[in-house]
């Protein structure tokens, strides 16, 4: 299944009265599970990624989200600047959790 807008899958999911669970991703052995998981259940779900991850297996993420049989959307977290924010859509995430400093 084709990577879902996050904006499409949670105005479904407040239409139809369901939540859509987003997990942190750190490594492979997580990734596997959780999708395992949401799989299962016939769940949607979101992939959070941060920098660390973004760097190190973003392109394992991107696959299992595409090959995933559930909608899957890729969420980057903490992004601080512009520039990292365009560095975490260039790298395949389609959300973006944006830190705004006081």
């Amino acid at each position: 299944m084709p990577i879902v807008d996050m904006k499409d899958m949670l105005e479904h999911a407040s239409n139809n009265g369901y939540a859509v669970a987003a997990f942190d991703i750190h490594n492979l052995d997580m990734l596997d599970g959780v999708i395992d998981a949401a799989e299962q259940s016939l769940s949607p779900l979101i992939l959070n990624v941060n920098n660390d991850q973004l760097n190190l297996i973003m392109p394992c993420i991107e696959t299992a989200a595409q090959s995933a049989k559930i909608p899957v959307a890729i969420q980057f977290k903490h992004a601080n600047s512009f520039d990292t924010s365009v560095m975490g859509i260039n790298n395949g995430c389609n959300s973006i959790m944006i830190n705004v400093e006081d």
